[in-house]
């Protein structure tokens, strides 16, 4: 649930007093035009932009939340990696499992192979150790996408997750995306360019 939601940048306010309620196991889809406020939206949801108003998942206020209890609750895919260093793209996927792991533990063989088996399915397998900075950027959206779906978390926030994929990697994603979400019962709140793709999968537009 988000209630009263105004964000922006140097004291422009680019929402303003945004509110709407998405259900589980469902699909929101974010559209508009460039600069109307979409990356905003999910930045503020985040938490990684100072905002007003509040959001809930379930009866929990997510801005009270400690910053492992948010990590394991929401899941948060920007338009950039934000993985600057050279890592195969398997250490990039077990990121996903830091939220559950204890400090200095590493993660487990059944979430190693956890993690090779999302890697296969999004057509990765021969990439496990390759390193992440050389892949294309369609390539390294797939592994980030990889590393989301092993969260396990309730609620996915993905910005532009269709920008540099082609259209056939689209569709397939957002297939994907959609078995992910119902198997889980997680709801996941997206931007997307593609209002074919939009209207195709999405429970609610906003």
């Amino acid at each position: 649930k988000i209630e009263h939601i105004s964000a922006g940048y140097n004291d422009k306010t680019i929402i303003h007093d945004l509110s709407f309620e998405v259900e589980p196991s469902s699909l929101c889809v974010v559209i508009g035009e460039n600069g109307s406020g979409k990356s905003t939206l999910l930045k503020a949801l985040a938490c990684q932009l100072k905002h007003d108003g509040f959001s809930y998942v379930d009866e929990d206020q997510v801005e009270m939340m400690r910053i492992k209890e948010r990590a394991r609750l929401m899941s948060y895919l920007p338009q950039k990696s934000g993985v600057q260093i050279s890592l195969p793209v398997l250490d990039v996927v077990l990121m996903g499992y830091n939220p559950v792991l204890k400090l200095l533990e590493k993660p487990s063989i059944a979430q190693i192979e956890n993690a090779k088996t999302v890697l296969k399915s999004m057509g990765l397998e021969s990439y496990i150790e390759e390193d992440f900075q050389n892949l294309s950027e369609g390539q390294k959206q797939l592994v980030l996408l990889s590393r989301l779906m092993i969260e396990d978390s309730k609620i996915l926030l993905l910005d532009e997750i269709d920008s540099a994929l082609d259209f056939h990697h689209r569709y397939e994603i957002m297939k994907k995306l959609e078995t992910h979400i119902h198997a889980q019962k997680a709801s996941a709140i997206l931007c997307l360019h593609d209002l074919a793709l939009a209207l195709r999968f999405a429970n609610q537009l906003v």
